[in-house]
């Protein structure tokens, strides 16, 4: 009796975990838009299940890494083209002929 009652609450739970979202909206407003956004990246953490770390100042710490800058002039133009470019557009051609496109 009561193996058959824990099965069927198993299974009804299985059931809710099933079809209930898992990012809940939120309807209520929070005192400062700060803390929402706050609140809302640790939620958004917590149900990805990663987290970034990066090192500042010699310490680890939760972060967001920075992206590298492009350079602002190049070499490679119209008359000049980049030689990795010209390979990659070949590697593509060839490829794209093989397959019949």
């Amino acid at each position: 009796m009561i193996a058959s009652l824990e099965h069927e609450a198993l299974s009804r739970m299985a059931y809710l975990k099933m079809i209930t979202p898992r990012k809940a909206s939120s309807t209520r407003q929070s005192a400062s838009p700060l803390q929402s956004d706050q609140a809302n990246q640790k939620r958004d953490r917590n149900l990805s299940g990663r987290v970034t770390y990066v090192v500042r100042k010699g310490l680890v710490v939760e972060g967001q890494g920075e992206g590298e800058d492009k350079a602002k002039y190049t070499t490679w133009g119209a008359g000049n083209p980049d030689p990795t470019a010209v390979k990659k557009h070949w590697d593509l051609f060839e490829r794209q002929k093989k397959i019949g496109l």
